[in-house]
Order: C-alpha cells, then structure tokens, then sequence
C-alpha cells in the first residue's frame, strides 16, 4: 500500500472495526490488524495502479453493542466531510449498518452490493442477523450476490421485498455486473463483502463454512469493475479460525487490489 499522512492527500481513506460484539462467533476483532501485517506481502497492484491511502487507524468496541454502533457511524460521518471513498475491515457483518446509516445521515443518494453466502434476513437472530431488514425500512436498494445457504423465513423475506439476487450457482460476472448497473444506475455504490461467500477452499478463516463457493478471482473481478464505488466494507474474517494465514492474504490482496484499482 502506498500510505500518506494526510487525508488531504489521499485518494482513499481506511478505516478498521474491530468487532466481535453481537454475534456468538468471536475472533473477527482480530482482522483488522492482521490484515494491515499482511499488507507488506504486496508490493505493486496487478495493473500497475497505485492509490495513495490514508489510514484512519481503528474504532474500537464500546462497552455494549449500541454504543459500539454508534461508535462507528460517528467515525464514518466524520471521514465523509472529507469526500474520500472509504475502505473498512471489520469485524462482523454487524458493521455494515451503523456504516450504512453514516452515508444516509450524509444524504448520500447509494444502492447495495451486499456479497454474502447469507442473506442475513433472519429477524431477532443476533444483532448482525437482520442488517437486511434494517436496511431495507431505510428504503436503500440492494443487490445480492453469492447466496447459498437461507431459512425458508429468509428466502421468504427476499421475495417478499423484491431484493434481486444472483445464487451462488448461477454466478456469472457480466450477468452481475449487468443486475448492479439496472438495479443502481445514476447511484453511487456501497459494497460490503462477507468473506464467506467466497468458498472455503479459499477462504476457510471464518465462523460460517459455507462448501460451493464463489472463488476469490470472481469477487475481486467483481468488486473492481463495479463503477462509482463510494465505500466498500471486508467482513467476517476470523484470524483464530484461519489455516496458514491463507485468509488474512486473502482479505489483504482484495483490500490492496481493489484500493488501487478503485472506480469512482
């Protein structure tokens, strides 16, 4: 990565949240400092572009899981006076929706990307377990990509509130990159990535082992080609459950190559 001091004279801002709160899996707090030591693993983008960074170091847990969220939407409002696209490393997934709500207090005008195994639409199941319907009675449009594995309640919810989705199965990049485009055409783009959607044999660092998988070069193909990205959060990384570091590479390679390769 190439860092700067100042945020003036960055092209993205990086931010980490190290939670572990609202979930039974803990180990996630861990990622955000893993990921950053792996960064050294990676010295030139695949393109050959490089972005200058600032890192806004890391927003820790609050003594209970409402002001941990709040910590975090304070954090993003903030890093928006700046007008910088921003990249955070979670934590759980539980982080997307105090970042989701930062943007809408900000009146940023965004639709969803949402990548996960999961539709994570199942109310009262955890904190993190509902972000969906959370975001949805905001009226944010979402689209998600690389389900496999729902309850009948959250297959339901998604027919219900006509969320269109792509399964794992039927995944084919310019078939996802064609949904984004009609679904969110004229809006700017948040992506939020939950690394189990990417398969196991890639990414077995994670509380949730999902088999049949998207592969890591479909996500980052992905992710990079989506244009006017304004955020874009990695999720769900569990460095005590990671086998050979084979996950934190994972998750430092996609912030790395997509950081460097961002399409405003």
């Amino acid at each position: 990565m190439r860092f700067v001091e100042k945020k003036e004279d960055a092209d993205i801002i990086l931010v980490g949240f190290p939670v572990d709160q609202g979930t039974e899996n803990k180990g996630c707090l861990d990622a955000p400092f893993e990921i950053r030591n792996s960064f050294e693993n990676f010295y030139f983008s695949e393109t050959g572009e490089m972005k200058n960074i600032f890192d806004s170091s890391d927003t820790v847990e609050g003594e209970n899981f409402g002001e941990t969220m709040n910590r975090i939407k304070t954090k993003i409002s903030k890093l928006l006076e700046n007008n910088k696209p921003i990249i955070s490393i979670g934590g759980n997934h539980s982080i997307t929706l105090p970042i989701i709500q930062g943007f809408s207090e900000k009146k940023y005008d965004i639709g969803i990307v949402f990548i996960d195994a999961h539709p994570d639409s199942q109310k009262n199941y955890f904190p993190f377990g509902d972000v969906i319907p959370k975001i949805v009675e905001q009226k944010i449009p979402i689209v998600m990509i690389g389900l496999r594995n729902w309850s009948q309640d959250e297959y339901n919810f998604l027919i219900e509130n006509k969320i269109p989705f792509i399964h794992a199965k039927d995944f084919e990049l310019n078939k996802a990159l064609q949904l984004i485009k009609n679904e969110f055409d004229g809006k700017q783009i948040y992506v939020s990535l939950d690394i189990d959607a990417i398969d196991p044999g890639f990414a077995p660092g994670t509380g949730c082992i999902e088999p049949c998988g998207l592969t890591s070069r479909d996500v980052l193909e992905l992710i990079k080609k989506i244009d006017n990205k304004i955020g874009f959060d990695l999720v769900e990384i569990n460095p005590g459950k990671d086998i050979n570091n084979i996950t934190i590479n994972l998750g430092a390679k996609l912030i790395f190559e997509i950081a460097n390769n961002w399409k405003s």
